[in-house]
């Protein structure tokens, strides 16, 4: 995420429909041909990807922008539309967890997948994912 060109990153987690708290696994992969050597200062990048939330997104596609704040480089909110498994157009809002001064509280993202009257089909929280990037600093 911080260092690629043209900006990837992915984010994993779980979520939860309005009518069950059973949590169900996330996958959110997001990226964009614009390039990022730092994000921040308020910049915003038009990205495609795809969510695949088990049972609501099987892989669907994605596509929307992430707003960098002005102040914090990596802190970031989300609006991506997508068309849910079944037909509904949603739209995924997501912003940092923050509350508090934990890096876990930076690294992850909370979110509403709305649909088109405004109402909440599923709350998302999601962390980023590394596994990837350190892998090759590893090997």
């Amino acid at each position: 995420m911080i260092s690629r060109e043209p900006f990837r990153q992915e984010l994993v987690g779980s979520y939860t429909t309005a009518d069950s708290l059973l949590e169900q696994p996330a996958r959110l992969r997001l990226e964009s041909e614009q390039r990022v050597l730092l994000p921040g200062l308020g910049k915003t990048l038009r990205v495609t990807g795809s969510l695949d939330a088990k049972g609501l997104a099987d892989a669907r596609g994605v596509s929307g922008r992430i707003t960098f704040a002005r102040l914090a480089p990596f802190v970031a909110s989300y609006d991506l539309a997508l068309t849910i498994d079944d037909g509904r157009s949603c739209r995924l809002h997501a912003a940092p967890a923050g509350g508090s001064t934990s890096l876990r509280a930076w690294t992850s993202v909370v979110g509403d997948l709305v649909d088109g009257s405004g109402a909440r089909v599923a709350r998302f929280v999601l962390r980023f994912d590394y596994r990837r990037d350190l892998l090759g600093y590893l090997t």
